[in-house]
């Protein structure tokens, strides 16, 4: 094995080796991470969950255990650990229930906080069922009559 010498520094953390010959000596093989084609159709529901505006850690998984959004638990095909996924269905009707500002703002082009804003006026409230904050989210069929009706007059 060779050693250099950082001329830098001083003390023991000048010397230096390859990091490839410590590994050859262990025996160890360069990590390469494998994809496993049995990965469920779907994503992974938090990034999901970001695609949406929404990113407070946890949120779309309370969502699901409280009944509310659908999706599946499966295996990582790396990690081995279980991780919720949200499928194309899932997510198709996710978005036919509710609306989160994110969404609002692509399907009506309206700014969020207007959006927001005007949902609040007419006392549209975010969905919480029995007090449970899931944050911005607004039942479709509460919130889209407001913001079509909105369009409809070119407020937005």
């Amino acid at each position: 094995m060779r050693v250099a010498r950082d001329p830098g520094l001083s003390g023991y953390r000048s010397f230096m080796v390859l990091k490839a010959e410590v590994d050859s000596l262990a025996g160890a093989r360069p990590h390469v991470r494998r994809r496993d084609n049995t990965t469920p159709a779907g994503q992974p529901a938090s990034v999901f969950a970001n695609s949406v505006g929404m990113r407070r850690r946890g949120w779309y998984p309370a969502l699901h255990e409280a009944g509310h959004a659908p999706a599946f638990w499966n295996r990582h095909p790396v990690t081995q650990r279980a991780v919720l996924y949200a499928s194309e269905d899932d997510k198709i009707d996710f978005h036919r229930r509710f609306l989160t500002p994110t969404t609002m703002e692509s399907e009506f082009g309206l700014h969020r906080q207007t959006c927001t804003a005007r949902l609040r006026a007419v006392g549209v409230r975010p969905f919480a069922p029995g007090g449970v904050d899931f944050g911005p989210l607004y039942l479709r069929q509460e919130a889209e009559p407001v913001l079509q009706k909105e369009i409809d007059l070119g407020r937005g």
